[in-house]
C-alpha cells in the first residue's frame, strides 16, 4: 500500500469518526495545531554494501550502536475527539500529524571490509577503519488512536479563568521516508593477500529513498481552555517512541550501493492549537 492510499485511508476513518459522533450526540471537537518536534534516535547499526561494485570491488562500512540528535523541526496537525456523555471526564480522539525527520550531519569512525570479487577466488577480505560523515533528510507522518482523561473546570490564580488539564495514551503508527548521506574520507585497509588504500572522498547515497512503517506509542498532557461554547485552545506536550525498525532501499542491482539503518525514536513535542466544538 502506498502513501497515498495509505493518507486516504487515514482521512476516510476521520470523516466516519465525526459522522458517528455527531450522530450519537456525543461532545465532539475538530482542533488544528502547530508546535515544535525533536528528539534523538537510536540505531545500533549502519550497513552499506557494494559500494565498489562498479571496481570489482566490495566494500561494507559497519557502524557500532549510534545516538544522533534530531533537530527541532516545525510539525502540524489534525484532532478529531469526543467526551462522552455518560462518562465526561473520559473521551477519545485521533491524532494526525507531519513534521521533517532529519538527522544532523556527524562524525563517526566506521569499521570497513573489502573483497576484490573481479577474481576467482575471491581475494580478501582487507579490515580498516573509515573517518565519515553521516546525514539524513526526510519527512514523517504518523496517526494515532488516543484514549483521553480530564478534570474540568481548574482554576488557576495566575491565569484567572478555568482550563481543563488533560492526559492521553495510545497506539498509532509512523510512515517515515528517509535520504541518506554517507561521505567517506580516503583511508586504508588491509588483509592477506588484500590491501585497499582509497585517495579519493566517497559519497554514498542510494537512489532510491529509504522507506518504513512501524508502531509508535504516544502519550500527551497538557490544558485547554474554552472561549465560550465553541471555541477553545489548548497547550501541549507530547512523547512518542518509535521502537527500532529498518530503514533500507529495496530493488537494487547487484552493482548499485545499498545502505540501511534501523533507528529507534524518541520525539518530543510542544505545540499549541484551536479547536471547534460541534
Amino acid at each position: 500500500m502506498n502513501l497515498k492510499k495509505r493518507i486516504s485511508g487515514i482521512i476516510l476513518s476521520m470523516f466516519c469518526f465525526v459522522a458517528s459522533a455527531h450522530a450519537r450526540c456525543w461532545d465532539f471537537y475538530a482542533e488544528g495545531y502547530v508546535g515544535v518536534i525533536g528528539g534523538h534516535s537510536q540505531f545500533p547499526h549502519l550497513y552499506t554494501q557494494n559500494t565498489y561494485g562498479s571496481l570489482g570491488m566490495n566494500g561494507v562500512f559497519r557502524s557500532g550502536s549510534w545516538d544522533k540528535k534530531i533537530p527541532a523541526q516545525v510539525m502540524g496537525g489534525i484532532k478529531m475527539g469526543l467526551w462522552f456523555d455518560c462518562w465526561q471526564d473520559y473521551g477519545c480522539y485521533l491524532d494526525f500529524c507531519a513534521h521533517r525527520l532529519n538527522f544532523k550531519c556527524c562524525r563517526e569512525m566506521l569499521d570497513v571490509a573489502y573483497t576484490d570479487t573481479s577474481v576467482r577466488p575471491f581475494r580478501g577480505p582487507a579490515y580498516g577503519r573509515a573517518e565519515t560523515w553521516f546525514s539524513s533528510c526526510g519527512h514523517a507522518l504518523s496517526f494515532a488512536v488516543m484514549f483521553a482523561y480530564r478534570i474540568p473546570d481548574v482554576v488557576l490564580p495566575w491565569f484567572c479563568r478555568c482550563v481543563e488539564p488533560y492526559l492521553a495514551v495510545g497506539p498509532g503508527l509512523l510512515f517515515a521516508k528517509e535520504q541518506p548521506c554517507l561521505v567517506v574520507n580516503p583511508h586504508e585497509a588491509t588483509g592477506g593477500d588484500l590491501t585497499v588504500v582509497t585517495t579519493e572522498q566517497k559519497r554514498i547515497t542510494p537512489k532510491l529513498r529509504l522507506t518504513s512503517t512501524a508502531p509508535l506509542f504516544q502519550a500527551e498532557t497538557g490544558i485547554r481552555h474554552f472561549f465560550n461554547g465553541y471555541f477553545s485552545c489548548e497547550l501541549g506536550f507530547k512523547y512518542r517512541y518509535v521502537p527500532h525498525r529498518c530503514l533500507e532501499n529495496g530493488c537494487l542491482k547487484s552493482n548499485e550501493e545499498s545502505l540501511w539503518f534501523n533507528p529507534a525514536f524518541h520525539l518530543f513535542s510542544g505545540q499549541i492549537g484551536f479547536a471547534y466544538h460541534f
